[in-house]
């Protein structure tokens, strides 16, 4: 069982939204993880109307942020790219800058990531993206998932596959199996608790 931080009141959460933090919350895969909820760092880009960012750490492995996107209607459009509920807006490049934020921010701490694995994946709650749009990270729709364990099954394989990165100290082609550190797990999660603040 995880701790989310701060404590959720699901009510203000679209169902897919709280079937994913519900099974973050309950699942025992996921002992001693915890799971930052909308934290706040500088320089994020402005956030997409609706969608919620969450950082999940598991402190054996790897941290993970997650953006869950509820939006009913989804559209790619070759040439124009995605459109969320209306708005022209890419939900990937969008997690790939808030990435490079949380990166920043946790750097700006005094946490040395150079060994430390950090990804990020798209979560829609509500509807599938299109079957013929470019989905360049782990991607889920929780609709498609049976269980709880089904989703938490999905989380882990994301995880366990982030700890693996290309790293120039080792040699080219070369993909060390990285894995966090219990001394930047605290760091981390410290930092991002006191920007929930």
């Amino acid at each position: 069982m995880s701790l989310i931080i701060p404590e959720v009141q699901c009510d203000y959460l679209d169902e897919g939204a709280r079937r994913f933090l519900e099974a973050l919350r309950s699942d025992s895969t996921t002992e001693r993880w915890v799971i930052i909820h909308a934290p706040k760092f500088p320089n994020a880009p402005m956030p997409i109307p609706g969608v919620e960012v969450n950082v999940i750490v598991d402190p054996s492995s790897a941290v993970l942020m997650t953006l869950c996107v509820p939006q009913q209607k989804i559209e790619y459009r070759a040439g124009s790219g995605w459109v969320l509920g209306g708005i022209a807006v890419d939900p990937y490049e969008q997690a790939e800058e808030l990435e490079k934020a949380l990166r920043a921010y946790l750097e700006e701490g005094g946490i040395n990531l150079s060994r430390t694995p950090i990804g990020r994946a798209i979560v829609f709650t509500n509807a599938a993206p299109p079957a013929d749009a470019p989905c360049t990270v782990p991607t889920f729709n929780v609709n498609d998932l049976a269980t709880a364990r089904d989703f938490m099954t999905k989380v882990v394989e994301t995880i366990r596959a982030t700890r693996v990165a290309p790293s120039a100290d080792v040699g080219r082609g070369a993909w060390p199996d990285y894995r966090l550190s219990a001394e930047n797990a605290i760091m981390i999660m410290a930092r991002l608790i006191s920007s929930t603040k």
